[in-house]
């Protein structure tokens, strides 16, 4: 009397690493094995093997990936794991100041989706300087001027630096001419504001 017993089998899986927000797209193959059937399970990469999930990780960190293919009529079961990491995307951020004249407060406008305007450093320095002539007093003087903002990171979203161009521009003067009790003939003494 003989048995025939099921032959171990066989499959390829990988999983690219991706940015925060990005589709995780786990691959399988098998020659020896239906790969629609296979179960695919997710951890931390410190988590013990009890704390797999079906559920794709959103956060970042790094993960393990484990599928699962069902034995089937000529072949075991085949388990198979692999490492990736969920890594922090770039953000994005609006940045734009409006030229001003002379006098008139510069106004930065900051707008961000992914990472927190609130805690922007906004820093300037007149356009023909290195960058080491940056600092976060605003400017009041006629000239051409770079901005730079800084977004910090966030658990998901990297530091994002951004920077803009804009300039001060001189302010039209005015004059006010005072004359009082003008008589004929009389010399002029115009009071000149």
């Amino acid at each position: 009397e003989f048995s025939i017993t099921r032959a171990q089998g066989s499959a390829e899986f990988s999983v690219a690493s991706v940015k925060y927000n990005q589709l995780i797209i786990p691959v399988v193959a098998s020659t020896t094995h239906d790969v629609s059937t296979s179960i695919i399970e997710y951890k931390p990469a410190t988590a013990e093997d009890t704390e797999y999930s079906t559920n794709k990780p959103t956060a970042v960190g790094d993960y393990v990936d484990r599928v699962t293919l069902p034995e089937n009529d000529s072949y075991q079961q085949v388990v198979k794991t692999t490492e990736f990491s969920i890594t922090k995307a770039t953000g994005t951020v609006e940045f734009s100041i409006e030229d001003v004249k002379f006098g008139v407060e510069v106004k930065p406008q900051v707008k961000s989706d992914t990472n927190d305007v609130s805690t922007a450093i906004v820093e300037y320095k007149l356009t023909s300087e290195d960058d080491t002539s940056f600092t976060t007093a605003k400017p009041v003087k006629v000239g051409e001027y770079t901005a730079r903002v800084t977004l910090l990171a966030n658990e998901s979203y990297e530091q994002l630096v951004e920077t803009t161009t804009f300039s001060i521009k001189k302010a039209k003067g005015s004059v006010r001419l005072v004359l009082e009790n003008i008589v004929y003939g009389e010399i002029l003494s115009p009071e000149i504001y």
